[in-house]
């Protein structure tokens, strides 16, 4: 096993590709072990100007960061696996730039995703993107609530991971605003996250997803697949349809979101959700009711909560 430090002092002492030799990893891997222990690492051309004569700066080791591995060794000896923490993948702690590294990779996954089925939710091709169940119309509404809460929640010293291999934790959420009275179960899949969001508050695992709220709304047919409203063509702000149409009641998104926690352990259910409000209080609320659930829980053998904060 192979420390912070230990890390550090190798990776200064000799040539990357020396260094992985030591390690048994390729040289790309050494960089990625780096980055999540934030080990700082030479840049390109270091060791060319050190040989050279010139004089280059060596970096301090900073702190470690709540929640991060602080050591590393091979294959199945890992005390924590280091793929969610390096880049460009999950990774727990906060940028530069203010944004968390799970939103900058769950930002390209959804971007890159196909499109919407029948223009509704999102859906990624790879499982590594935050719980998140939004329409292309909120999605950038949704990456930006998520993002806040992510950051206040890791500047709290709270870790916010996508934990892989965890199937079978995330139980269902409802995405209907009210129940319908027209529409007959879900004419749309909607996407249930297989690796689930966990946020890990003094040492309690709570599940995070965001939905979008859905609706149902009395809809035209207006071809190529697509259907408008029909209260909006009632109001005269839409044209009238030339050729073969019709009406019938849809699932839509209605543009409000939702943030739900739940128990990752089926044996231990609750269930908190919050109606999303863009404004800055929010957050540390959500935060603050989050921390407040989390040292409610441990000890508790069955628990069946569920509330709702708006």
């Amino acid at each position: 096993m192979v420390t912070r430090e230990e890390l550090y002092r190798l990776v200064w002492a000799m040539p990357v590709r020396q260094a992985a030799k030591q390690l048994g990893v390729s040289n790309v891997y050494v960089a990625r072990i780096c980055d999540a222990l934030d080990v700082p690492k030479p840049g390109l051309g270091w060791w060319t100007q050190k040989r050279a004569g010139i004089d280059v700066s060596q970096p301090p080791l900073p702190p470690a960061k709540s929640g991060h591995p602080t050591s590393w060794a091979p294959g199945r000896l890992a005390p924590m696996p280091i793929w969610q923490f390096t880049k460009p993948g999950h990774s727990s702690g906060v940028a530069g730039d203010g944004v968390h590294p799970l939103l900058e990779i769950s930002g390209a996954i959804f971007a890159f995703g196909p499109p919407p089925p029948r223009g509704t939710c999102l859906v990624p091709r790879l499982s590594r993107a935050i719980d998140l169940t939004t329409s292309d119309r909120t999605f950038a509404q949704a990456i930006r609530f998520a993002n806040r809460l992510f950051v206040e929640l890791e500047e709290r010293g709270h870790q916010v991971s996508v934990i892989a291999g965890r199937k079978g934790v995330r139980p269902p959420v409802e995405v209907w605003e009210t129940p319908p009275t027209h529409v007959e179960g879900s004419n749309v899949p909607v996407r249930v996250a297989r690796w689930p969001t966990i946020a890990t508050i003094g040492g309690v695992e709570i599940g995070l997803a965001i939905v979008e709220n859905h609706e149902e709304r009395e809809m035209q047919y207006i071809g190529n697949g697509e259907y408008r409203s029909v209260a909006a063509l009632r109001r005269g702000r839409e044209a009238e349809v030339a050729g073969i149409s019709w009406t019938e009641w849809r699932m839509v998104p209605s543009g409000k979101l939702r943030l739900v926690a739940y128990s990752p352990a089926p044996s231990r259910p609750w269930r908190f959700q919050w109606q999303v409000k863009l404004r800055n209080a929010q957050f540390l609320e959500i935060v603050d009711d989050l921390e407040k659930a989390a040292a409610m829980l441990p000890g508790k053998e069955t628990t069946s909560a569920s509330q709702v904060f708006t």
